[in-house]
């Protein structure tokens, strides 16, 4: 391993101790959508909006969501699950796929996610765009190196699949849910394709627990793979450790990219499902070496 490499993980692994634990997370409420501001030390200003998660135009989110970046104008819109807009992708992947979404009106383009909203609105106002997580293939090799064997990683992600298949119900069935997504990894996965496959799982997750994974409830499957042990008769399994160990490491490397690019771009709007919001303020609050405060109507509120 480079020395580069250590240093990045030395970061990572800083960055993890000042993240909210899954555990602390459950014991705490907010409000949605969970939103504050960070003046940078560079002197640029970050906005974070968690949102719930959304498919809807009449969502109460969706003008909101349209208000602040029409009328922010923000220079750059980070925004979760669109590896087309990694900074390593080919300038053809990224290019194409904004194209295709600048193309859309708004109330379509939240018919598949509020960041596939996001980037419509981020085209429209001339705005950068960015997913700062890390990809799939740096997700694998972190958890292959933390010792998860090449099945269990391959049967954390794919039951991930499944437990969202309700998000995407009247746009996808569970069975196309689960193939979209083997579709997405299977482009760079580095290991046997075998593992990425219905059959797979179902075989995997047999040795646990007695039902395969299209008759299982998303809300059994969910269980499976929180980053915490299920408060239910379900055994704590490898697949929580595997959710625990790679939440920690995509949230240290988001945290870790804001941080460079907020010396690059002084009005940053970043678009995340609630729970990254929550977990990631302090330890951004403490790298970028300012105070963040909560907007007055939202932030959490008790534990």
């Amino acid at each position: 391993m480079s020395a580069d490499d250590n240093h990045i993980l030395e970061q990572i692994q800083l960055i993890s101790d000042q993240l909210m634990s899954a555990y602390e997370y459950q014991s705490v409420s907010f409000y949605y959508p969970y939103c504050y501001e960070i003046q940078s030390g560079s002197g640029g200003l970050i906005r974070f909006y968690g949102a719930e998660h959304f498919r809807d135009p009449e969502n109460y989110q969706f003008e909101a969501i349209c208000s602040m970046i029409r009328l922010g104008r923000p220079e750059l819109v980070l925004v979760e699950h669109h590896q087309e807009l990694h900074r390593s992708a080919s300038e053809a992947t990224s290019s194409n796929f904004l194209s295709e979404v600048a193309l859309l009106q708004p109330a379509e383009a939240v018919s598949h996610s509020e960041s596939r909203l996001a980037v419509c609105l981020a085209a429209e106002v001339g705005a950068q765009v960015e997913c700062p997580e890390p990809t799939y293939e740096e997700q694998w090799r972190f958890l292959y190196a933390r010792g998860y064997s090449i099945q269990q990683i391959a049967a954390y992600y794919l039951t991930r699949a499944a437990a969202m298949a309700p998000f995407w119900a009247g746009l996808m069935t569970p069975p196309q849910v689960m193939e979209y997504r083997i579709g997405q990894l299977r482009a760079t996965w580095p290991w046997e394709k075998e593992f990425l496959s219905p059959a797979f799982v179902n075989s995997f997750l047999s040795e646990h627990y007695e039902f395969d994974i299209f008759s299982a409830s998303p809300e059994l499957l969910s269980r499976l793979v929180l980053p915490v042990k299920p408060e239910t008769d379900i055994d704590f399994c490898v697949l929580n450790a595997v959710g625990a160990s790679v939440m920690n490491f995509i949230d240290s490397k988001i945290v870790l990219r804001i941080g460079e690019l907020s010396k690059q771009y002084a009005n940053i709007l970043v678009i995340f499902g609630a729970t990254h919001m929550v977990r990631q303020e302090k330890a951004l609050r403490s790298l970028l070496r300012a105070n963040a405060t909560a907007l007055p109507e939202h932030g959490i509120v008790g534990s």
